[in-house]
Parts: structure tokens; sequence; C-alpha cells
């Protein structure tokens, strides 16, 4: 997004279309990822770079991260250093890639500072020479004729038939090659000129700023907001007043509406807002001073990001990055309060809401949802800042932070918050002489360093005598931990006029306790308030330490900020020409698709111009029966053309993997299983109809027989004996119990013995493309066309040919790629496909049903929940001599995929581990709550995690080093497993040596010890885990389809598999080229669909 302020400065910000109205962006050019390179048009360099850097698998969050460094190029001109670019990522997710490719794709992008990009491909050639990464690199040494042809077979832009470089446009020189045995990464790409590659952006400069009214319409949909954009004080105050007489809950005043992305969860229904007042062009909320002696003044419409600026600006010296490697560690030392309010404000969202978002609005957000522990709000409580509000025609100054969330805990349009005013304060280095100086900090625990609301956090800012030491006056601001952001006044007084000493921080710890007392704990979901009590004590205390002039050198740890290095990697690689085009490393065929926005999902595919969109309504009861289910406010409700239930089902009510056992819609009568159970279907003309009308939509149950009160624990599940049989005769069964000797009788005669047990919790999924699937009727409903995001063509045409009652070959089931799944879309995308499918069949239109991302957490459960109770019985030198094992997983209401999971967590629980006498048990559990599903190596990461800890009890209980136990309960060749399977290959011995020898592990684990011997809180850890994961043939159940064309030889192929991010299609085509012996450049991959391939298998585990 480009704009020109009051004062002429362009910017350019990456933001959130999702969060940005549309009246807003009037006077403001739109650049999309579309705009900045494409397949017709050439591609852009951030483009063309993630994709070479394989930093692109299901590719779903791939335009966001080419957008957000094209912004970050466009709004940085002078350059960037590596460490800016890392930080400046904070607000892009991904699931599946990881981010070190993506890292090392944009750091090529770096200019100033530390801009090597700490990466480097490195060919191992046959021989096994090589180097390490960078060798070479930047030198003009000749380049021989072997490593010219290695290059050349290997570039990825050397066109053999020519001897072209499709890069430079002239003959291949190897310069990029630099040396047979090293690149870096940067010497890949040609270099970025903006001129040359950056699209046409509108000169903005003459856009004359406006002030702009938008009348809401009245229509069958309803009365539309009123949209107002003044550009000056008197405008606003103008307009404030001729809206004094409308309800204060139906206005609203935004900067960058980013709010929106927070209040929704903190409040139980959307506000209704009939009236929009954008503040952001009001010139007098723009304007900005900084003094170094004076302060820092900011209207009220700069961003959470100019405020870093402006923090910058008064105090160049210190800079505000959290991982910056020169921030300083001693409060009494750091700068300024510039510094200290620069660096927190550096954590709050993220870059492309810091962009938009202004620091009233957070304020806003804090003063009515007083559970917002807002990181803006702390940090300028702390460093005392003020702010001038206009209320009733008066205007006031030197409004404290928290009387202004106080004043504004209510809707009020008559009050506006006009101005912020921040003190300058300076530490021991100050710029001038003084007798007093400022020592100023503040703290933040989340659940993630960056990009997440704090669950606690405080700020500390004391006035000290230079001279004598003495706190002469203090400041003490905590979030999260109490009912409302407060100020600790107890524990200022304990501070007050005292030097520090281990007296000093007592007292001012007992205080803080009945600070939080007298406020009230908070009741915020999440963390316990014992904990979050436990929290702010520790950031007390690592003030007073950060406060102290010296510290013992086992505690200056302690006061260490977190610093995050540049991350940094080295690929190693051999080559074997031999086996190309299968082995040879090449970018994967549609990268530059997913890159460049022109890839096309599930989710991105549009209905005609009378298609429809489908939203679920679900049971709102975890047990009973449904009693009563009121659809009628929902089918009267604008928009709406059906309300879809179980009596629509033309077939069967039945849309599960196991057949029988799930229904699409619950009958009434029928029994819930969990909150989230599917009791209807709306269907209406745009997505926003149907989900509000889903929301009207009621249902009655009964209590469940006896009134029992919900399962939903494991502990619960065994305390009711909860469970689903382990008979073949139910889906199969399960692998109840595996042994090897007698467990039980080898137990008591162990030297040694240990009891425990351990808990896993589930794991959501978090696939960038949530549910949905979208149904074309062909030729009068004859043929359905589905195109469903999904790891199972052959389960999703099943489940529609059951509640359609069409038969196979009139369903076919399609897609061309999925936004990531890792077993999530295997089971649970079927109940989507079969209402996309039924609804479509129903009312013969074309019906698309998506999950929004809180309907797609709520009702796919994820990774299950598994506990682990052992007693292992072992020697004194660490051989485990026994081990006996339940394990207990948590399924939800139905089987799903449960049973196949537990099988995998028992067939994997020994990893690499021979035990002679080994017995393990294993149940799957029922509970209230929605299915759990297969989630990468799904029970495997939990059973290897509970034979792990079996191998750390072992070591502490005797004193070794569970390396040492680890090698003595090694399986050796000639072993045979619990599953029957005798050991034919043994390369663990090697690789255990190898990765040792690699990673200098001798030395690293010397120096950690030393480390945490040293260091009374901080501490390291080293650690290597084996890890055995069978992979098996279960058969050839794929079939293919091979096209090839006369014309010009070219292939087209269709295959059964899913690509859901694994790069299936690229892999699929080396391997075709290779059989046939032809240029993969002929090869192309179709879209998978069962039309083309009536027998396939679900893909997973790849």
């Amino acid at each position: 997004l480009t704009w020109t302020d009051a004062s002429g400065t362009v910017h350019n910000k990456s933001i959130n279309s999702c969060l940005r109205l549309l009246c807003s962006m009037e006077g403001m050019a739109v650049t999309t990822v579309e705009k900045v390179g494409n397949r017709k048009a050439g591609f852009h360099p951030t483009q063309e770079r993630l994709a070479s850097c394989n930093g692109s698998q299901c590719g779903f969050c791939s335009v966001g991260q080419v957008m957000n460094m094209y912004g970050l190029l466009k709004d940085n001109p002078d350059g960037l250093t590596a460490s800016e670019i890392e930080n400046k990522f904070d607000g892009n997710l991904c699931r599946c890639t990881g981010y070190r490719p993506i890292m090392t794709a944009f750091k090529t992008f770096a200019t100033s500072g530390d801009s090597k990009n700490s990466a480097a491909l490195t060919h191992v050639a046959s021989s096994g020479a090589g180097s390490g990464a960078g060798a070479g690199a930047g030198t003009d040494s000749p380049i021989s004729e072997a490593a010219m042809k290695e290059h050349k077979d290997n570039c990825g832009h050397h066109e053999e038939a020519t001897g072209m470089c499709s890069k430079t446009g002239v003959a291949c020189t190897g310069d990029c090659a630099r040396n047979h045995a090293s690149l870096d990464i940067e010497d890949m790409f040609e270099p970025y000129n903006p001129a040359k590659h950056d699209p046409e952006v509108p000169d903005l400069s003459a856009m004359p700023k406006r002030s702009l009214v938008f009348r809401g319409t009245v229509s069958e949909a309803g009365t539309a907001p009123t949209w107002f954009r003044p550009t000056t004080l008197a405008d606003l105050l103008t307009v404030q007043k001729s809206l004094l007489s409308l309800p204060a809950e139906t206005v609203k005043l935004v900067v960058g509406n980013t709010a929106m992305g927070v209040s929704k969860y903190y409040q139980s229904t959307p506000y209704d807002y009939q009236v929009y007042v954008d503040v952001s062009q009001v010139a007098e909320f723009q304007t900005t001073t900084v003094d170094a002696t004076t302060g820092i003044t900011a209207g009220a419409a700069v961003t959470i990001d100019q405020l870093i600026q402006l923090c910058n600006q008064a105090d160049p010296d210190s800079p505000t990055q959290t991982n910056s490697p020169t921030a300083d560690n001693n409060a009494t030392t750091a700068t300024s309060t510039f510094a200290a309010l620069g660096r927190h404000l550096c954590r709050v969202a993220n870059t492309q809401v810091r962009g938009v978002a202004s620091w009233t609005g957070n304020l806003m957000l804090a003063a009515h949802h007083t559970a917002f522990p807002s990181d803006v709000a702390v940090s300028l409580a702390t460093v005392g800042a003020t702010v001038s509000i206009s209320s009733g025609g008066k205007v006031t100054t030197g409004v404290s932070i928290l009387d202004l969330l106080s004043t504004c805990a209510t809707d009020n349009i008559d009050t506006l918050v006009l101005s912020l005013s921040i003190p300058a304060g300076w530490g021991k280095a100050a710029p001038s002489s003084t007798t007093s100086y400022t020592a100023v900090d503040s703290f933040k625990v989340a659940q993630r360093h960056q990009n997440a609301h704090p669950i606690v956090n405080a700020g500390f800012c004391l006035t000290v005598d230079a001279s004598a030491g003495t706190i002469t006056t203090a400041r003490a601001i905590f979030g999260g931990v109490g009912k409302v952001i407060f100020e600790a006044t107890s524990l200022e007084a304990a501070l007050t006029g005292k030097t520090w000493s281990d007296a000093t921080l007592q007292a001012a710890l007992t205080a803080l306790t009945a600070d939080i007392t007298r406020v009230g704990d908070s009741t915020a979901f999440g963390q316990t308030p014992a904990y979050r009590r436990q929290l702010a004590a520790a950031f007390l205390y690592k003030f007073a330490l950060r406060c102290q002039p010296s510290l013992p050198a086992t505690l200056q740890s302690a006061a260490q900020r977190y610093v995050r290095p540049v991350s940094k990697g080295v690929e190693v690689y051999t080559p074997d020409p031999t086996t190309y085009p299968i082995s040879q490393p090449i970018v994967k065929e549609s990268a530059l698709d997913q890159t460049s926005g022109e890839a096309v999902y599930t989710f991105d595919v549009k209905p005609p111009a009378d298609g429809l969109y489908g939203v679920f309504a679900y049971t709102t009861q975890a047990t009973g029966t449904l009693a009563t289910l009121d659809t009628t406010d929902a089918a009267a409700a604008p928009g709406v053309v059906a309300v879809l239930d179980a009596t629509d089902v033309v077939g069967k009510n039945d849309c599960g993997i196991n057949p029988g056992e799930e229904q699409l819609f619950l009958p009434i009568g029928g029994t819930v299983g969990c909150i989230g159970q599917s009791l209807c279907l709306v269907v209406a003309d745009t997505p926003a109809h149907a989900t509000a009308a889903a929301k009207l939509v009621t249902s009655t149950y009964t209590a469940a027989t006896g009134g029992a009160a919900p399962v939903v624990t494991i502990d619960q599940a065994v305390a009711a004996k909860s469970f689903f049989s382990s008979d073949p005769s139910d889906y199969g069964g399960y692998l109840a119990s595996l042994s090897r000797g007698n467990a039980s009788t080898a137990m008591p005669k162990a030297a040694n013995t240990a009891t425990g047990s351990i808990t896993t919790l589930g794991q959501r999924h978090f696939y960038m493309e949530t549910q949905n699937a979208i149904a074309f009727p062909i030729e009068g409903c004859k043929i359905l066309r589905v195109e469903s995001s999904s790891q199972s063509m052959d389960q999703t045409q099943f489940v529609i040919k059951n509640v359609t009652n069409l038969p196979a070959n009139a369903i076919n089931v399609g897609m061309r790629r999925a936004g990531g799944s890792f077993g999530g879309k295997i089971s649970r995308s079927l109940h989507v496909a079969a209402g996309a499918g039924l609804a479509a069949f129903v009312l013969n239109r074309c019906v698309h049903v998506r999950l929004d991302r809180t309907a797609d957490l709520d009702t796919v459960a994820g990774r299950e929940a598994l506990n682990c109770n052992y007693t292992v019985g072992f020697s004194d030198d660490g051989v485990i001599t026994a081990l006996e094992m339940t394990i207990y997983n948590d399924s939800g209401y139905i089987i799903d995929t449960s049973f196949g999971d537990i099988d995998m967590a028992q067939l994997w629980a020994d990893n690499c581990y021979y035990i002679a006498n080994y017995a393990s048990t294993a149940t799957v559990c029922k509970t209230n709550k929605p299915t759990t599903t297969s989630m990468r190596a799904p029970g495997v990461v939990q059973s290897v995690l509970c034979m792990e800890t079996v191998i750390e009890r072992v070591a502490c209980e005797l004193g070794m080093d569970a390396m040492a136990v680890r090698q003595a309960n090694f399986y050796h060749l000639g072993n045979t497993t619990p599953y029957g399977q005798t050991i034919k290959y043994m390369s663990l011995p090697t690789i255990w040596s190898d990765i040792q020898t690699a990673a200098n592990y001798k030395d690293t684990l010397a120096s950690v010890q030393a480390f945490n011997k040293a260091n009374r809180w901080r501490k390291r850890g080293i650690s290597i885990t084996p890890i055995k994961y069978g992979i098996g043939d279960t058969g050839y159940t794929q079939a293919c389809m091979l096209r090839v064309y006369p014309s010009d030889g070219t292939v087209n192929i269709t295959h059964g598999g899913m690509e859901v991010g694994q790069g299936i299609n690229t892999k699929v085509a080396q391997v075709v080229a290779a059989t046939l012996k032809c240029p993969l450049s002929l090869i192309r991959v179709t879209t998978s669909d069962t039309n083309r391939v009536s027998t396939s298998s679900i893909t997973g585990g790849s």
C-alpha cells in the first residue's frame, strides 16, 4: 500500500488486506502480487528467489511472503541488513516449508551491515572433495573445465541446447559457479534493480487530500454504514458534533482498523457499526516533534512503526530492535527512555500491523477490553507518557495513560484523543552531566517472542540520585497479571527513598504481591494466576539485577536480554548425474506459480454468477440427544436460499472415513458426541450472508442418560472406562498389546526400577488453506464435478456417493493442489465435501463450502493427546532389562483414524532400543470432543517421546550421561523387534559416531557443562536423539494415465496422488522423464481427478 501523508512523505507498507476497509484506500496505490510479477510480464526477483531457494512447499503463504519482502524493499530504498529482514517477517506465517529457506531467499537482498547471507550451497563431488560454506566465494580464480561442466549440468539457468544463460541472456561463462566446491547464495541471482524490476506506481504527490463522505444505502441486506474522512481537526470536530445523538457503540473511529483482528477474541458478538470516521488523514493527527531534551510528541494518527522511528531519532545511538547485538543489558546504562520504549514497541503485533496501526487505537482496544494486556499501554505508562484529549469542547493535557484507559472504558463520541507526549529520560551515559539519571526497562513473556500477545508484561522506571544511588521516584506498571493494567503503588513506595539491597528487593516483592491482591488476579484464559504472579516477580528480579553496577558471574546471564542471531545454514548434497533426472536437484514445477499468486487452490475457485456458499451450524452441547432444531430465522435471513439438514439427505447420512460412523447432519433424536457436530448447512448467495444466517440456527437437547458430565480428558475416560474396542470386528481393531520376552517376571529381578508417567496434549492443525470444497452440477445434476482440498480423491468420491445416491462414475473429484494438509485432510475434509456435493445436487446450483479458521479449529481436533505410564527395570550400567508401558490416546467422539495412529504409536514405541523383556499395551479413549485425526508421524511423535523419557529417567537415576544409556541399549544386527522383524541392516552405529564428530559433540558438551556450572539461572543443553522410522511398501494401489502428443512429443501425466506441498508432481515428472528417456521440459503433470484415475489411495506419509 502506497500513500503520502500530510507532509508529502511517501509510505510503502505491506498490510493485511482482510483488515483494511475499502473506503480508507481512496487516494492510495495498491500493488498486488500479480502486478509485482507474473508469467507473462516476467517474474520479480522476490518471486524468483523464493522459488529458487525452495521457499515454497504448499505455497499458500508464498504470496504473503513475497509481498512483505517487496514492501520492505520499497520502504527501505537505502538498503536492509539481514537481521532487519528477518525481524520484519514477524507477521508472516508458514506452516509447512519452515522459515529457513524463506529467510535464505530474502536475505539475498541484504545490502548493508550484516549483509552477508549466512547460507551457502555446497556441492560435494563424487570424489568426496569439497570445502566449507562460502569457500572461494568472491574470488576471480579461473574455473576448471570439470567445475564448469558440473556447473552447467546443475545450473537451472543454463540452456543446454544454446549454451545461453536464461538469467543474463548471454552465453554461460560460469561466473556464478565461483568454484567447484561452493556457491554463495547471493551470487545465484541477478542483482536487484528497482528501476528495472519494480512495477510502476502512480505518482501520488499531486493527489489532493480531500474530505470524504460515503453515505450508507438501504437495501434488502440492511443499511450500509456511513463513512466520513475528515482531513483537518476542524472538519473532525464538525463530524463529531453531528454524531453526538447516535448511540456511541454504533460509531467507530479508525486509522488502520487492525483492532478488528483482536477485538473478536474479547467479545461474544461483533459490533454493529453504523458510522465509521477515518481519522488517519487528519493533518493535525499526523504531526510529530522530536527533541532529545524535552521529548517526543505525536499526533493521534501516528502509527506504532512511526513511533518506533521517533524513538530512534531521539536516541540514535541506542538500537531498539529486539535482537540487536549491541542492545545494552544494564538498565542503569541503557541510553534512554526512548530506547526502552522503542525496544518494547518492536514486539507489538507484527510488521503489517505496526505499519498502519496507531498508538491511539491500541490504547482504545485496551480501554474497551480490560483483559487485553496492551504492550503499548504498559510501555507508554512506564516512561510516563501523557495524552491530550478533547471532551465537551474542552482540551485537557497531561492525562496519564492509565487515566485515559479508565476514561475511555465505555464508548463516548464526545471524547477525542489528540496527541501523545513522551518525556525524556536518560541513563548514566546521558548526553549531558546530571545529578540524577533514569533506570528504565520493560519485560514481556508470550507464547512466541514475536507476534504474540503478552501473558504478562511489565515496565519499571526509576529516577536515581547519581551520587548516593538512592531511588528518588519509582514507577511500576503491570499487565496480564491483574484484572486490569495497573500501577503497582505499594511496590513504588517500597522502592522510593531506598538503595538497592537484598532487603529492598524482598520488600518490593512483598509489596508487589499486595498490589496484585488489591487489583485482583487476571481471569484471562490460558495460564494460572500463580504462574502469572511468578512472571511478575521474575520481571522485578531481573530489573533489579540490571540496575546493579556489577553482578557476580553466576548471575550475569540472568540480566541479559534474549538476542536471536541471524539464522544460518549450509546445504550439502552429492549430485549423481548417472541417476538424472530422478535425483537432479531442481526447483519444484509449480514454485513460480505459487510465488506469483498464479497457482490456483480449491479456495480460489470461483462459483459462477448464480453460485452459492454454504456454512455449517453446529451442536452447542457435548452430550445428550438433539431434541429440536430451529432453522426458521436462518431460512428467512437475507440472501439465504436453503437450509439443509438430515431430512434433506438423499442417500445415506454417512460421511466418515469409517462406514456408518459419522453423520453429515445430526438428526433429531440423534446422540450428541461433542460440541461441533454438524446440524445443518445454510446456503446463501454470499459467504457473509451464509455466516450470519448460520448464527441464527438454534437447537435444544435432552440430558445424557443419568446426567453424566462430558468426558473431556484421558484421565476421565480411564475412570469412566470410556474406550473403543480393539476387536477386529470394529473397523479392523487396533494393536492393543505388543511384547517380547516376559517383562512381568523380569521386572522384580532388575537391579533398579523406576515408575513414571508422561502426558502429551494435542496439537492443532493449522494448514493455511482451511477445509473447503466446491461442487458444480452438470446437465441437471446428472454429473457432479467436485474440487476438494483433500488427501484422498477416492474417499471424497465415496462420501458424496453416499449422500447423493449418484453412481461413482457420475462424480468427478479432483484437486490441483492443497494449501497444506499434514494429515488433517485425510478424513476431516470429507464432511465438507459431502455437504457441498449434497447442496449442489439438491439445489442444482454450484455450492462452495469453506470453513473459516475458527470453525476449522473447533471441528478438526488435530493430533491426539497421549498418556503413557511406565515401569522400567535396569542394570547399574544403564542396560534396560525390562519395560512395561501402558498407552492411552484420545480419539474424540468417534474413531476416525485413531486406530491407525495408535498402531503406529505401538510399532514405533521401542524406537532404536533392544529391550529383552518388553511389553506395551494401548487403549483408544472415547471422549466428548471433536475427533482427532492424523498429523505428521501420527502416534509416533508421542510414543518416541515416551521411550526417550524412559531413557532420560534411567540416566537420571544412575547419574549417567543419557547418551551412554542410549548407546548401551541400541539395536544390533540380528535383533528382533517386538513386532517380529529381524534387523538385517543397521546404519545406526555409523550415523551415531559420524554426527558426534560432525557436531563436535564432545567439546560442545564440555562447554555446555561449564556454562551451566557458571550460571545460576540461564542454562544450556545439547542432545542427540536417534530415531527409527519404518518406511515400507503397502501395496501398489495407484493408477496413472499417460498421454503422448504426436505433434511435438510432449507428455501429460495424471496420477492418483494429491499435491499437498511435498512436490509429488515434480517427482512424478522426473520419474516419467527418466523412464521415457525424454527431456524433463516435455513433461506436464495435470490435475488429479477420478475421471482419469479411478483407483487411488490416501496420500499420506509423504
